[in-house]
């Protein structure tokens, strides 16, 4: 039994970040789930250092690219943020002054693949957080 792990990027296009259906069993007196199991976290995670790396947004510059990739997916892709309020095509809010983020970066095309934001709690009010706000 294989398994295939495929991601998919913005402008649909797909990474086959591996495909191990063709893989030879285990040799004789290994137990195969578990030997095949540890080798096959290995290659997943082998190819995907191969194909990406993430890199700290410590730049005005990487910052804007993580703001844009969030317009990208929040108000264009999935309609959750109202695109009409960011005329700029950049996402932001009042919780990027306190935030940190990483880009992840598709390396044989230097392109922004993704971003993830670490928001920080606020030292006044520890309940100021997107989560808290959701109703």
């Amino acid at each position: 039994m294989g398994f295939e792990t495929i991601l998919t990027s913005s402008n649909g296009g797909v990474i086959n970040l591996m495909d191990d259906r063709n893989q030879s069993p285990a040799p004789a007196g290994l137990s195969a789930s578990a030997d095949s199991g540890a080798e096959e976290s290995r290659r997943l995670v082998d190819r995907y250092r191969q194909w990406f790396d993430v890199v700290p947004a410590r730049t005005p510059e990487l910052v804007r690219e993580s703001h844009r990739l969030r317009y990208q997916v929040y108000c264009l892709e999935t309609g959750f943020e109202n695109k009409n309020e960011f005329p700029e095509e950049y996402e932001h809010d009042q919780y990027d002054e306190r935030s940190v983020c990483s880009l992840l970066i598709h390396k044989p095309t230097d392109m922004v693949a993704g971003t993830v934001r670490l928001i920080l709690p606020n030292e006044t009010d520890e309940m100021d957080l997107p989560a808290f706000q959701v109703s």
